[in-house]
């Protein structure tokens, strides 16, 4: 089970590149959008998206299968895992809970739990919405991987923690943590005394129309649902096997693209949550995480947002408040995919630029002029790229990885690739030695220092 994308450097194999965004108004361009994702191939994205400005849809659909094996396409209603995009339903059914006057966010979590042990005294239910109570995350436990083929409880999930100490002192630092939402979970089910499936269902989802989204069940035949692929060696493989008893309202949910827009337009139009409910939720604690959700800014913009993944599964959304705009986009591959392809979308829906491979151009450069570039670039002491010169061309290969990437000039010192999502500006110094080189991705860009 995963949370969200490791922060490290990352090869991919897309067909696209990107230019910074500027946040000016203008009309969205859906079919450019269309291009964009569509020009990938199908093992850098497998999904389902949707891009909205209020009600209005820019462009909604699937994109390539949701079964490799029958060879059957992910549509607009093809229903995916979401993993931790869970997590802002289970917050706003604590909120609820709270509006009811059965609980209080500043409760201790003793009040509501019998069985929690004098050590989480000091934790509240904000420690656990917040991510900053210090109780270990399950994913941190050495046999963890070992335990998600097996059916368990919150009970027994629970048990697995109590005894180890707490990571920090309560709400004295930020630690994400499944753990604390498996927790939460437990409380709608003491206060509500229905099941959390039951209450999500009864309280948001009946209500807002969302007809296609539930706790996912590994037992159930539940129709258009995905199946869920890794990246392996060879390519793609079917996931891991996880019993959808174990994230729980961390991460159990699934839902399709147009469901969670439906969700987005309530939540944030208010028909969920009261103005007061919905403030705290939005407030940021520390990290930007605030209930379920996290508040940062993006070109001057407030951006809320999660991202995630579940084995075999990555799913993001985020909204613009003073944009109205939505961005949801699920994927039938673990995590990576899903957070590039909404990177991409808001980009472009932002008035940005992103250009195809197809329109690039290459220039000619000799072979002295690119023998200069050769060299060991440093990002960490655990991480650097190496650009060496094979048949006239540059090849860039990163710390760990098993094959480099060709790189092709666009200008005498900026290169591209035209199998990832990567370009590479070498800056020289006054002497024109190169010194150092600007990596930019889909994860951000990163200076590399040369090695002498």
């Amino acid at each position: 089970m995963k949370i969200h994308t490791p922060r490290r450097i990352q090869i991919l194999l897309l067909m696209v590149s990107l230019c910074s965004a500027s946040p000016s108004a203008h009309a969205l361009d859906g079919l450019r959008m269309d291009e964009v994702i569509s020009s990938l191939s199908p093992h850098a994205y497998m999904g389902s998206l949707l891009v909205a400005e209020g009600d209005d849809i820019v462009l909604h659909r699937g994109y390539g299968y949701a079964n490799l094996e029958w060879g059957a396409p992910n549509d607009r209603t093809t229903k995916f895992l979401i993993g931790p995009l869970t997590k802002q339903f289970t917050a706003a059914a604590i909120l609820l809970l709270s509006e009811q006057g059965k609980l209080s966010v500043q409760d201790p979590i003793s009040k509501h739990l019998s069985d929690a042990p004098a050590a989480w005294s000091g934790i509240t239910i904000y420690h656990l919405l917040t991510h900053t109570s210090g109780i270990t995350n399950l994913q941190a436990l050495p046999d963890f991987i070992w335990s998600e083929p097996f059916p368990t409880s919150p009970a027994r999930t629970i048990a697995r923690v109590v005894e180890l100490p707490l990571e920090f002192e309560p709400g004295t630092a930020y630690d994400y943590s499944n753990t604390g939402y498996v927790i939460l979970g437990a409380i709608i089910e003491a206060v509500s005394g229905v099941d959390y499936a039951v209450f999500l269902k009864q309280a948001i989802f009946a209500p807002l129309g969302m007809q296609n989204t539930g706790y996912a069940s590994n037992s159930t035949i539940t129709s258009q649902r995905a199946s869920g692929y890794s990246h392996a060696s060879e390519g793609l493989s079917n996931a891991r096997y996880i019993h959808m008893s174990l994230p729980f309202a961390a991460g159990g949910l699934y839902s399709t693209s147009g469901d969670l827009h439906l969700w987005m337009r309530g939540l944030f139009g208010g028909k969920v949550l009261s103005e007061v409910s919905l403030a705290a939720m939005l407030t940021p604690n520390i990290d930007d995480y605030g209930f379920g959700l996290a508040i940062s800014e993006h070109d001057g913009l407030k951006k809320i947002w999660h991202v995630g993944g579940i084995n075999g599964f990555g799913a993001t959304m985020a909204y613009f408040p003073e944009r109205d705009l939505s961005i949801v986009v699920l994927s039938n591959m673990e995590t990576r995919p899903a957070t590039m392809v909404e990177k991409y979308l808001q980009v472009l829906a932002l008035g940005g630029k992103v250009t195809l491979v197809s329109e690039r151009q290459e220039i000619d450069l000799p072979e002295r002029a690119l023998r200069r570039f050769e060299g060991v670039y440093r990002t960490t002491p655990e991480f650097a790229i190496t650009i060496t010169l094979n048949a006239g061309v540059l090849t860039a290969q990163g710390t760990g990885d098993q094959v480099g990437l060709e790189i092709y000039p666009e200008s005498k010192t900026r290169f591209f690739s035209r199998r990832a999502d990567v370009q590479y500006e070498f800056v020289s110094t006054g002497d024109d030695e190169v010194s150092h080189l600007v990596f930019t991705g889909i994860g951000g860009t990163f200076i590399a220092t040369r090695e002498q």
